[in-house]
């Protein structure tokens, strides 16, 4: 329980941090893409990394906003939801879908091109998450 705020401190709080000094300045410009990192975590509930996926769930919601608020001033953002990438982050008996960095790489500069305000990869996990929030559902 020690670690949850500083999760929440990384993984939600320094983003909307960066945000805060980033964007003003692509704002004033008239233009920019601010890309924000989250997960295919945002959608679940767990017992085993409860700060993770409500950082997750935050970031994503926040992002959603500020897409709504910024693109009338030409600024784009885009929420990338990845699956598992494989970092030292990375923890876990099961990592479906596992994408190497590289991957994860070439996913981000289709970001960088295309300017979506939500980015999922891979794909082929949205089923797999929906899923699993289905059975945590159906345990309770």
């Amino acid at each position: 329980m020690r670690a949850e705020p500083h999760v929440i401190d990384v993984s939600l709080t320094g983003m909307v941090r960066t945000a805060a000094v980033v964007i003003p300045s692509m704002v004033a410009r008239g233009g920019g893409h601010f890309i924000g990192l989250s997960s295919l975590a945002d959608e679940l509930v767990s017992a085993e990394a409860p700060s993770y996926h409500a950082s997750k769930a935050g970031l994503s919601n926040y992002l959603a906003g500020l897409a709504l608020a910024l693109r009338a001033r030409g600024v784009f953002v885009t929420n990338v939801r990845f699956g598992f990438v494989d970092t030292n982050m990375a923890k876990g008996d099961v990592r479906p879908l596992m994408m190497s960095v590289e991957e994860a790489v070439d996913h981000l500069e289709r970001c960088i091109e295309r300017r979506p305000a939500v980015y999922v990869a891979p794909r082929m996990a949205v089923p797999l998450v929906k899923f699993r929030r289905w059975m945590m559902r159906l345990a309770r």
